[in-house]
């Protein structure tokens, strides 16, 4: 019952419904306090830390984060735990402590990847390249191809949407414009088949994406790509990222020489 809601509480915040969410998670520890079930207190904590992070509540979203962190470290529970630090990365970036982000992202990475979970190691990946981007675009968009491939395989099409919309938003600042325009535009298509919504912030920037391709192409041409976009395959899509994520990667590499 208690994973159920647990479930309840992740597709609500997917659907972008923060208070649907927070409902759920409240009945998880109204069930578990009484019951001392110390492991479903945290994670209601945690997700409690995840919903406020979603809200632009930075503060309350680290104390929450925090608490739960100190207590799957009692119970020594590294995955848990990894999932906690990750969620304390957003926070740390979002509130531009880039470096405390970076320290965060790569203990869970590290983490993760020992322990095996592929679906959460794709997540620290697309962490890392949201950090990266605003300094590498290049290099961002490398490895949200990276978290792209891993989380097609998953069939994850709610992350799928997400990582397209990171590399979209990496190539926007290259001249890979109309290939950022295609990514975007079945990110977009995702996202209203699967119902999904970004948290608030990411939305901002997805939408900030979109009017800078807007002002770089010729509307005939943005027109013309977002079709294409719509209509893509995910396969397609994987290609056309990945040869897009290639080439800014060996323009990069080119205009660094002497």
């Amino acid at each position: 019952w208690a994973t159920d809601l647990v479930w309840e509480a992740h597709v609500h915040l997917a659907r972008g419904d923060e208070d649907a969410a927070e409902a759920a998670v409240e009945r998880i520890l109204d069930w578990s306090r009484p019951r001392q079930m110390d492991f479903l207190s945290a994670k209601a904590d945690w997700l409690l830390g995840v919903i406020a992070r979603h809200r632009g509540e930075w503060d309350t979203a680290r104390r929450r984060c925090e608490r739960a962190l100190a207590a799957f470290a009692e119970l020594d529970d590294r995955s848990a735990a990894a999932h906690v630090r990750m969620t304390l990365g957003d926070i740390a970036r979002l509130a531009d402590d880039r470096e405390a982000a970076g320290e965060l992202y790569q203990i869970a990475l590290d983490a993760l990847t020992e322990i095996g979970d592929r679906r959460c190691t794709a997540s620290a990946i697309k962490n890392l390249a949201d950090l990266t981007r605003p300094d590498n675009p290049a290099r961002a968009a490398t490895l949200y191809v990276q978290c792209l491939r891993r989380r097609h395989a998953l069939g994850d099409r709610v992350g799928v949407a997400e990582a397209l919309e990171g590399i979209a938003g990496a190539l926007a600042v290259t001249d890979a414009l109309e290939a950022a325009t295609k990514l975007l535009a079945c990110a977009e298509a995702i996202r209203s088949v699967t119902g999904s919504m970004a948290p608030a912030v990411e939305r901002a920037g997805v939408a900030e994406v979109r009017d800078v391709l807007v002002s770089r192409l010729p509307a005939a041409t943005f027109d013309e790509a977002w079709a294409v976009g719509v209509a893509m395959s995910l396969d397609d899509a994987k290609r056309t990222a990945a040869e897009a994520a290639d080439a800014t990667a060996i323009e990069g590499l080119e205009a660094g020489k002497p």
